[in-house]
């Protein structure tokens, strides 16, 4: 006769298992992994390319701004030269506003 328990693998068979258990569980966890590997290892690129373009330490290049510029290029590299140029000057211009935006920003709250 057989046991009146259920071994793991009946029991997902039958379905009978916890909430969240089964194969989605762990390629969910892998994705969820994956996704902060990426972001962490994206943000350690953006904080290295500032640190290589700031050399004389002065701080007025933020990682967010890197980050964008380095989102634009790869937006935008395969464009004609003509195109490129506009979409790049128009970041640019877009990253001098929020620059302005946040020094004032600043002065406002001192």
């Amino acid at each position: 006769m057989k046991d009146s328990t259920l071994s793991q693998t009946d029991s997902r068979e039958h379905g009978e298992g916890g909430v969240g258990d089964g194969p989605f569980r762990s390629a969910c966890l892998r994705c969820i992994h994956r996704h902060y590997d990426v972001s962490g290892l994206s943000h350690l690129f953006c904080r290295r390319l500032r640190q290589r373009l700031d050399r004389d330490g002065t701080r007025q290049l933020t990682v967010e701004q890197v980050r964008r510029s380095v989102n634009a290029y790869l937006q935008y590299h395969d464009l004609p030269p003509a195109q490129r140029d506009d979409k790049f000057e128009k970041e640019l211009s877009d990253q001098r506003y929020y620059q302005c935006r946040n020094a004032q920003a600043l002065q406002s709250d001192e």
